[in-house]
């Protein structure tokens, strides 16, 4: 018989979501990538509000690395800008480009919290995939903080977590999703997309109602 699940389980289970979502945006795709959101269907399982029990059919890894690269990469006319100040600042002579206020306003958060993030990356740091990747690291602080029986340290990451995804992840995310959507038929990038919004839309229920 199985242990009950902790709070430092879900922790860590929804690190390794986090995890899983900013690398398929992040990197070129990998067999393992393939498996793992396709075959072992890791974000349906974990992602409540994805719909839809058909099986996924796996295409092609090399055309599946052109399509991250047409996706998130080479600008062009199927090209997802996954920028944040993109679809957030939207007013203005600079309306819709990269490097605007939101970019500023997530790159101080990460300050302030203390939370390193890799400086190889060259992308603004407002990316989708920087973003889902500092949700994962907070979400490793709240698994050790659990793990130590901080409870007042627990409170403290937790509501970082609920500020970051209601003044920035779930504000944009289903925008990007729709773009996603409508740039691709690849089946990767449909799940993905659709495990995206659909986590990030439940983790912003979850964090808005549930206590330490």
């Amino acid at each position: 018989m199985s242990r009950p699940r902790t709070k430092q389980d879900e922790a860590s289970a929804r690190e390794s979501i986090y995890a899983l979502l900013s690398r398929s945006v992040l990197l070129e795709p990998t067999d393992n990538l393939l498996s793992a959101i396709l075959e072992k269907r890791v974000l349906r399982e974990l992602a409540p509000r994805v719909k839809g029990e058909k099986d996924v059919p796996r295409p092609v890894l090399e055309d599946t690395v052109i399509e991250f690269n047409t996706l998130f990469i080479v600008p062009g006319t199927l090209y997802v800008k996954p920028f944040e100040s993109v679809y957030l600042d939207t007013e203005g002579e600079t309306g819709g480009q990269v490097l605007g206020k939101s970019t500023h306003a997530v790159e101080s958060m990460y300050m302030e919290t203390g939370v390193a993030l890799p400086t190889s990356f060259p992308e603004p740091h407002d990316h989708i995939g920087v973003e889902l990747g500092f949700m994962e690291l907070l979400c490793r602080r709240e698994a050790e903080e659990l793990g130590k029986r901080d409870d007042d340290a627990v409170r403290r990451t937790r509501d970082i977590q609920r500020k970051f995804i209601d003044k920035h992840l779930a504000k944009w995310i289903t925008q990007l999703c729709d773009k996603i959507r409508s740039s691709t038929t690849n089946p990767l990038y449909l799940e993905v997309a659709g495990a995206m919004e659909s986590f990030i839309l439940s983790e912003r229920d979850r964090l808005g109602t549930e206590d330490v």
